[in-house]
């Protein structure tokens, strides 16, 4: 690797308890993201908007993966 140190990749946790017990960011390899284009649609009225936390009924999507602990 010429003068750097071997990268070393983390064994990556197989279930969601063992990713749940534990926050460090380290144990987790680099990725890259795919984002494709959002297309102007329908939106939220500003209420319900607010409420949900974007205007883009799109990306409206449930939060499944649990928290740090």
């Amino acid at each position: 690797m010429s003068g750097r140190e071997s990268a070393v990749r983390p064994e990556m946790p197989t279930n969601s308890a063992s990713m749940n017990s534990s926050c460090d960011i380290d144990q987790f390899p680099v990725g890259m993201a795919y984002v494709p284009w959002q297309r102007w649609q329908q939106v939220y009225p500003v209420e319900k908007a607010m409420n949900r936390g974007t205007i883009f009924p799109d990306l409206d999507k449930p939060f499944s993966m649990g928290r740090c602990r």
